[in-house]
Formats: structure tokens, C-alpha cells, sequence
């Protein structure tokens, strides 16, 4: 409804039916001038009982859900450290309606947009019809950072998850030499599923990461119901580590133990607090807790593959939004309450690190948790793959420009030898490059950013999960989150609504 003014002004001569038309992809060779009955099966049933009926639109729900869905799951324990039983708890559900909000805006957003150009298939290209082309170069490099680093995450925690597995069936292994051979096989796999052309070709294993992040829920839920965190009583059975040289410390010590054994207590006597201990961890939580709800890069891809009906309904778009997001919070919820309640101080960035590899339970999980990465990876590459399409295409536009020139020189001066001097020489205009990557566009450009990722992984061996996640959720997922879309709705949505630049 917000954006039904900025719509007549990008195209006041045209009627509803035709915006509506313009927004839908075109099927089977139709064109804009589909007659009146065409145009009315586009336009979607009255009220909102048909959404939850469609199809796609679970499927647009789940894919857009897959998107935030991967390994900053395993860092909301420890956010939930930082941040507190309560606190944690009131900054997930703050956020989760902020980028609720959010999410409704790019997709609202990405409708209007394409009124005004036709051309407008994701994120970037949404930004640039609102501000212009140097916005859309900061985008661009800020997408291109954040999917990196999410992508460098999603390898770091396979390592991690799949590594304990291997040394458990032969303990003799070098860790490091496994490490680096699970991040080599799982870029050999990433680069197949990232080479598919339609990000809704993932849908299946968007359900299926879905699924397996709710079987590690369970399992920590079940963990922390056998044996919660109690002050004197709080230990992991991960055994000796990196972080505890002496095996089964404890996460909440009474004085008397913390006396006897302080190497067994490395979270002192702190225990399990509900509010931040103080302003520094609980800025630590803020980017741990925003980075695993971006999923609005990806919504803007997954409104382009939307049917006709879903794109021409704003109830569709606010539908989607809050389901994906209320389904994170569901996920998310009982997964920093019940991993941070466990283990208590010594609660770490990938919880199940704190977890042994004799443990059956966290063996599943850690085979679910590798399948969510899989699944994550591609969904993140494929805005990165469309900016960079974007940008092959602008630097194809600058080469054909400067072709041109170059002919013109030759038409205004003088001729080619064997033309006449008094007629002018007529050459072809070159084609206008195509919106659609080529299959080998995809596949070269797949496979050079799954080898980049890979190497940045294998060069900076050891880095901490939650380290990678809170700087990138720090540098762009704040920005794409709640920054852009804010802006977005300030121009798209501007003319009306008095609460409008306060919300945003």
C-alpha cells in the first residue's frame, strides 16, 4: 500500500492492471499486450486464507528462510553469553522484527523498481533505481564482502563439524591434513550446487537445512533438560581441547572449586546470568545475532521467481516476511537459550565444539549441521553471482561503447580503403548483451569463487567461527539488514504516513 505512490509517479499513465502486468515475468512468449483476461489471471484472489494454501509461497517462506539458516546458528549460545538469558532473548525477537520489516520492504521495494525498470532482478540493481549508480557500486562491494565472508564461514564450520567425526573413526589422523581435505571436498560439492542457474532449484534442500537445523535443536534442548548448568555442576564432556588443556572444565565453579582447581575453571564463578556482564559483551552479541537473520540479499533474487500472483500482492510479501522470520526465531531461540544454559561460561562459538566426539547425539547434529552448510553455501552465492553477472555486463557495455567510438572516428573521418569518400559507412550495431549468464558464465564463475573462498580458508587455518561471523555480521549484515532497506522505504514509500521516517 506504501508504495502505491511512488508506483503513479514512476508511470502515471499507465492503469493498475497494466503496474500489475509489469511487475509479472513474461510466460511463454507473452508480452505486455496480453488482453484483458491474461492481465486478470494475474491479479491475485481477494484477503489472505489463499496464501497459506499456495505452494509457492511456502516455498519462497523456505527459501528465503534457508538463506539466514546455516552456521550462525551454532553462535547463538555463545551470543546468548554475551548478551544473558533475557537479554539475549529480548535482542533476538527486536531484531527478528526488524528485519521482519525489512524483508517486506525489499520485497515490496523490488515490485516497485520494476515499474520503473524492467531490467530489476535483484538486490543491487533495486538500489540502483532508487539512488543511482554509485549506490550501487557501494552495494555491490558490500554484498560481495558479506557473501564472501559467509561463504568462508560455512567452510570453516564443515571443518570443524566433519573433522571430529573422521578422527573418531581413526584417531591416528593428522587433524590439520583432515581439516584441510574436509574444505577441499566440500568446495568440490559447493561448486556443483552453486553452478545451478535458479536459486529455486534449491528449494528441496532448503527444506531439508530446515530440518536439520531443528534436529540440532532438539538435540541441545535434550542435552540441557539431562543435565542443565548448576553452580558447583557444569561441565562439557568435550575432554581435553585447545580451550581446555585439562578436560571437563566447568562453566560455573563455587569459590571453594575455583581455589582448588582453577585450571578446571575457566568461566570462574560467573555462571549463567541473565543480563550482559558489562557494555563490551554485549556489544559482542549484537553482530553474532544480526548475521544469522540476513536474508534479504537473497529475498530480492527469490521475488523475481515468484508467480505472478505472489509479486501483485503486498499481503503475499508481508506473508513471507514475517513467516521466514518467525520461523528463524523459533529456531533460534531455543538454540541460544538452551546451548548458553548448558554450558554456561565456557559456552563456546560453535557449541558443538563443546560436545566430545564420543557423544551420539552431537554426532547427528554435526551431520546435520554439515548438510545445513551445503545447503547455505550456494543460496549465499547467488547474489554474489548476480552482482558480478552485473558487472561482466557494464564492462561488456564499456568495450562495445569505445568499439563505437572508434567507428565513428572511421565515419566522420576518413573511410575505409575501397569505400567511396562521398557515403557514408554503415556498420552493424553489436548486440546488447543478454540479462541471462551464459551456462558458461555460471560455471566458470562458480567455480573461480568457490577456489578464492577456499584458499582464503586454507590461509587463515584456525580462525574462530564466531570470530568470522561477528565481523561480517559488524561490516555489512547491520547495513543490508536494517540500514538499506530503511532508505528504501523512505523513497519508494515517500508522500504519505506521518510514522514513516520514524520507523525507518
Amino acid at each position: 500500500g506504501f508504495l502505491a505512490p511512488a508506483a503513479s509517479r514512476a508511470a502515471p499513465h499507465l492503469s493498475s492492471a497494466h503496474l500489475v502486468a509489469m511487475r509479472a515475468p513474461l510466460v511463454d512468449g507473452e508480452n505486455q499486450g496480453a488482453d484483458a483476461e491474461n492481465q486478470a489471471t494475474i491479479a491475485p484472489p481477494a484477503g489472505w486464507r489463499w496464501i497459506y494454501c499456495d505452494g509457492s509461497f511456502w516455498t519462497a517462506v523456505l527459501t528465503t528462510a534457508n538463506a539466514a539458516l546455516g552456521a550462525g546458528v551454532l553462535a547463538y549460545p555463545v551470543a546468548f553469553r554475551d548478551a544473558g538469558i533475557v537479554g539475549g532473548s529480548l535482542l533476538l525477537l527486536l531484531f527478528a522484527a526488524a528485519a521482519s520489516v525489512g524483508l517486506c520492504i525489499v520485497l515490496q521495494c523490488m515490485s516497485c523498481a520494476q515499474v520503473m525498470d524492467t531490467s530489476v532482478q535483484d538486490y543491487t540493481k533495486m538500489v540502483s533505481a532508487a539512488f543511482g549508480t554509485k549506490a550501487e557500486v557501494g552495494v555491490t562491494v558490500l554484498i560481495l564482502l558479506y557473501v564472501f565472508g559467509a561463504c568462508w564461514g560455512y567452510l570453516v564450520l564443515l571443518a570443524d563439524t566433519v573433522t571430529p567425526l573422521v578422527l573418531k573413526a581413526d584417531p591416528n589422523l593428522d587433524e590439520a591434513f583432515i581439516r584441510t581435505l574436509v574444505q577441499v571436498c566440500s568446495t568440490s560439492v559447493c561448486i556443483g550446487l552453486c553452478s545451478l542457474r535458479n536459486i529455486n532449484t534449491l528449494k528441496y534442500s532448503s527444506a531439508l537445512a530446515v530440518a536439520a537445523v531443528l534436529t540440532t535443536v532438539l538435540m541441545l534442548v535434550k542435552n540441557y533438560a539431562r543435565h542443565p548448568c548448576r553452580l558447583g555442576d557444569c561441565t562439557d564432556p568435550a575432554g581435553v581441547t585447545d580451550w581446555c588443556s585439562v578436560g571437563q572444565c566447568s562453566g560455573w565453579c563455587t569459590a571453594e572449586q575455583l581455589s582448588l582447581q582453577p585450571e578446571r575453571c575457566p568461566g570462574g564463578t560467573d555462571g549463567v546470568s541473565s543480563w550482559p556482564r558489562n557494555g563490551d559483551q554485549f556489544l559482542r552479541a549484537l553482530p553474532l545475532i544480526a548475521f544469522a537473520l540476513q536474508c534479504h540479499i537473497q529475498g530480492a533474487a527469490v521475488y523475481n521467481e515468484m508467480p505472478p500472483r505472489l509479486k501483485s500482492s503486498a499481503a503475499a510479501s508481508m506473508a513471507i516476511a514475517a513467516a521466514s522470520s518467525c520461523l528463524l526465531a523459533m529456531l533460534y531461540l531455543p538454540m541460544g537459550l538452551a546451548g548458553y544454559a548448558a554450558f554456561g561460561a565456557v559456552t563456546q562459538g560453535d557449541v558443538l565444539t563443546n560436545f566430545g566426539a564420543d557423544d551420539p547425539l552431537a554426532n547427528v547434529a554435526r551431520g546435520c549441521i554439515s548438510v545445513t552448510a551445503l545447503c547455505a553455501y550456494p543460496m549465499q552465492h547467488f547474489p554474489a553471482r548476480l552482482v558480478i553477472h552485473n558487472a561482466w555486463l557494464a564492462l561488456r557495455r564499456g568495450c562495445i561503447s569505445r568499439a563505437q567510438t572508434a567507428d565513428g572516428r572511421l565515419l566522420g573521418g576518413t573511410p575505409p580503403l575501397g569505400a567511396p569518400s562521398d557515403e557514408p559507412v554503415e556498420r552493424p550495431t553489436p548486440p546488447r548483451p543478454s540479462h541471462e549468464p551464459s551456462t558458461t558464465f555460471v560455471i566458470a564463475e562458480s567455480f573461480s569463487w568457490c577456489l578464492l573462498v577456499l584458499g582464503l580458508s586454507l590461509a587463515a587455518a584456525g580462525s574462530s567461527l564466531s570470530g568470522v561471523f561477528s565481523l561480517v555480521g559488524a561490516l555489512c549484515g547491520g547495513n543490508v539488514i536494517f540500514t538499506i532497506p530503511g532508505a528504501l522505504w523512505l523513497h519508494f514509500g515517500s508522500g504519505g504516513g506521518g510514522r514513516r521516517p520514524v520507523v525507518a
